[in-house]
């Protein structure tokens, strides 16, 4: 018996009456409810209030894996026809974006933690946000694959899209000037469309 079960027991006692034979089954009861609490906790806990405790992932060899699978610059498994299947985009294209997100905001460099351990890499966490965002899926389903908690895949789809705008925006996601007009048109009309600026599936 502990401390705290001590305490808690010396303060039952002092606060019952000894004069009642029904106050031993009341101290008997309450020291049974109290072990069959105390035997429901877990024995650690994280060091955020009521949250359940954090297990290792094994982020190092998730990293290892995604980049064997996709990312391996001399034999990928994975080969640019799966990429772009899976990602819904080119490999360049990827890497253009991760590359961008890693140079302005520092959350997607790979960096120790507290303790030394190594963090997830800019490969999880883009990953992660666009299998989100391609797929429709919730964070927790990717968990198997990319090793990654669901807050921390909310946490990346959010700072993917704020990151995106900032850096992507001036180019990218502007209205189309008159000079990008006039160069739509005639790609379009070289191809059999003239006229065209649009989409032809709507």
């Amino acid at each position: 018996m502990d401390f705290a079960d001590e305490f808690f027991f010396h303060n039952f006692l002092c606060d019952s009456d000894d004069s009642s034979s029904d106050d031993e089954e009341e101290i008997l009861a309450a020291v049974l409810v109290h072990h069959h609490l105390k035997s429901q906790r877990p024995l650690f806990r994280s060091s955020i209030l009521d949250q359940l405790l954090a297990f290792n992932r094994n982020r190092e060899s998730g990293h290892f894996l995604l980049w064997k699978d996709y990312f391996d610059t001399t034999n990928p498994l994975f080969k640019h026809q799966k990429f772009r299947c899976r990602f819904r985009m080119s490999r360049h294209l990827f890497n253009r974006i991760r590359e961008g997100l890693v140079g302005y905001d520092d959350y997607f460099v790979c960096k120790e933690d507290a303790i030394g351990k190594i963090g997830f890499s800019s490969y999880h966490k883009c990953t992660a946000t666009i299998r989100m965002l391609a797929y429709r899926v919730p964070g927790d389903l990717i968990d198997e694959y990319i090793h990654m908690s669901e807050s921390t895949c909310l946490e990346s789809l959010y700072k993917f899209c704020k990151a995106v705008i900032a850096v992507f925006d001036p180019e990218y996601l502007r209205g189309p000037t008159p000079k990008d007009t006039a160069r739509l048109l005639a790609m379009n009309a070289s191809r059999g469309f003239p006229g065209m600026l649009g989409r032809i599936d709507y």
